[in-house]
């Protein structure tokens, strides 16, 4: 039985992750992982079963963390200084480690489980503004109404899907979060 180790699934790891970057899901090919990766297309299938399962090596510990943050949001932390002192330095890492996987989680993966994960986010950072707002005791009805919940959020996540698909460095990065998240709680306050 061949011994699978680690630095070649690496390189696996990180031909694909340039793959499905440039070219999608759909139109990235297990031979060209393969020959990025200098490994027979063979050996790829020791390590993954399919090009599916290699999609979910490189996406889903992404998809994990970012769920999670807005789980944690929707839950109740609704405290901006929690928004600036956990969520502003979790995004920085988050695009400084997983930028790429991030892009390709969001804009790269049609026709796959992953396809929907951009809305998903939406949805859960919709629940977190809900939340926002009814803790204010907002009375203005407009304020209160669904569609409006999910225009911010929608507003909120395609920002951010922006910085990351345009980022320049970790510093620009923190720049425009910083600058984002002002817009944001700054219009919730001004209702």
């Amino acid at each position: 039985m061949q011994v699978l180790k680690e630095e070649i699934r690496m390189r696996i790891l990180h031909a694909a992750v340039e793959s499905f970057y440039v070219d999608g899901f759909a139109k990235s090919k297990m031979k060209t992982i393969a020959e990025h990766a200098t490994i027979p297309v063979g050996l790829v299938y020791s390590y993954y079963k399919s090009k599916k399962d290699l999609l979910d090596a490189v996406v889903m510990p992404v998809y994990r963390k970012i769920t999670t943050l807005l789980r944690n949001e929707s839950a109740g932390n609704n405290d901006t200084h929690y928004f600036f002192e956990t969520e502003i330095p979790f995004l920085i890492d988050l695009l400084e480690t997983d930028r790429k996987q991030a892009v390709i989680l969001i804009d790269k993966c049609a026709g796959t489980k992953y396809e929907a994960a951009k809305d998903e986010f939406i949805n859960l950072a919709k629940t977190h503004i809900k939340n926002y707002i009814t803790s204010k005791k907002v009375t203005d009805m407009e304020v209160k109404d669904d569609l409006f919940h999910h225009m911010l959020a929608t507003n909120l996540m395609e920002s951010f899907f922006e910085i990351t698909r345009h980022y320049k460095d970790a510093e620009w990065a923190k720049k425009m979060i910083a600058l984002l998240a002002q817009y944001h709680f700054y219009g919730l306050e001004g209702l």
